[in-house]
């Protein structure tokens, strides 16, 4: 299990699997597991975790990196060439690695959950933007 599955288990969060049979004929379909299953390209990319009205995704994200908190993902902030400050909801998984390592899980995943912003090259979280 990753470590991000572990948490979200020990938080309580119940973890889904993708049905693939009934998704190919009712839409996206899941069914409850019994924990986070071994992620592969071949079989489950993703684990959804439910926890009341609470939901985080975890696995395969991007080409070349291991299972990751897919979502929710805080918003990155960046300085244009110009100077001014924009905001994105694309945050690739090496962000959310070097988020992580900073603040820790628990807390990036309360910053997502809470759709608050971080400025990119510093990794300050910027709660008035």
């Amino acid at each position: 299990m990753t470590k991000e599955g572990l948490y979200l288990a020990e938080q309580g969060f119940i973890p889904y699997l993708l049905d693939q049979d009934k998704s190919k004929t009712h839409g996206l379909a899941w069914v409850q597991a019994t924990g986070e299953p071994e992620f592969s390209s071949m079989n489950h990319i993703m684990c959804l975790w439910k926890k009341g009205d609470m939901e985080a995704v975890t696995g395969l994200s991007e080409k070349g990196h291991p299972p990751c908190l897919i979502r929710p993902r805080p918003l990155s902030v960046f300085h244009r060439d110009d100077g001014t400050l924009t905001f994105s909801p694309w945050v690739t998984d090496a962000d959310m690695d070097r988020l992580i390592a900073k603040y820790g899980f628990a807390e990036v995943l309360r910053m997502g959950q809470e759709q608050e912003c971080f400025h990119v090259e510093t990794l300050e979280i910027l709660r008035d933007f």
